[in-house]
């Protein structure tokens, strides 16, 4: 899930910078990604940790 979020914002990160004056979507679309690294970060460690869980129970 969090792939295709990545990817989708990936692609409309190139359609924005083709677009002259689309400096602010830009910067949005930068920001939304930095948060989505972030989330993707969380997640893992989570998952990690319910795998060391599971795994010693």
């Amino acid at each position: 899930m969090i792939d295709q979020m990545a990817d989708r914002i990936q692609g409309l990160e190139r359609q924005v910078f083709e677009t002259l004056f689309a400096n602010e979507i830009g910067r949005d679309i930068y920001r939304m990604k930095t948060y989505l690294h972030e989330l993707r970060q969380v997640a893992e460690a989570q998952e990690k940790r319910f795998a060391m869980l599971s795994f010693r129970i």
